[in-house]
């Protein structure tokens, strides 16, 4: 307990992966309208497929089958003013987003490609954490690396093992009370 609040298991909406090279199952799940134009269109699926790369999109639950090679997000992001945040150019309406996708597919062992939000970017260390893809180009290239480079796929998963013990549970609602204590004691 910190200051009256207690902690407890967040709940686990996730399956852990065993992942193989060469990757086959590049994974997506959350909401159509968060995705960049055209990745989920069924033209460049099919075109990701005929490179033996399935995109599997779920638009409906938030979480995985435990079967992905690779997991992803490519958002579309947009200039907003948060008057929350007080800034321009945040990664939504309500401010910045979180890097619980990253946390996430670092629990499920999986190498992943993500658009570079500042939650995500400010705890990266290497490209071993997660692939940058902004646009459909990108993202392909990138899906294309994990297909051809098996070190860098087995190095990424190797650095789920070990950036998953950094960034357990645990230690996230530690770091949400001492921010959300800064924030009340000022």
């Amino acid at each position: 307990t910190v200051t009256g609040v207690q902690t407890c298991a967040l709940p686990i909406y996730y399956k852990l992966c065993n992942p193989s090279w060469p990757p086959k199952i590049y994974h997506y799940t959350g909401r159509e309208s968060t995705l960049i134009d055209g990745l989920s269109d069924p033209k460049f699926v099919n075109h990701m497929l005929q490179q033996q790369i399935q995109l599997r999109f779920d638009f409906v639950n938030d979480h995985n089958t435990g079967d992905e090679d690779v997991y992803f997000c490519i958002r579309n992001y947009r200039s907003y003013y948060s008057g929350i945040s007080k800034g321009n150019n945040v990664d939504t309406v309500l401010g910045q987003k979180t890097a619980n996708r990253l946390y996430q597919a670092w629990k499920m062992n999986t190498p992943s490609i993500f658009s570079p939000s500042t939650a995500m970017i400010s705890i990266r260390q290497s490209e071993y954490d997660f692939l940058i893809a902004s646009t459909l180009e990108e993202f392909e290239h990138q899906c294309l690396r994990l297909k051809n480079d098996a070190n860098l796929f087995c190095n990424m998963v190797a650095n789920c093992r070990h950036r998953q013990q950094e960034h357990t549970n645990d230690i996230i609602v530690t770091q949400w009370q001492s921010a959300f204590k800064q924030v009340l004691c000022k």
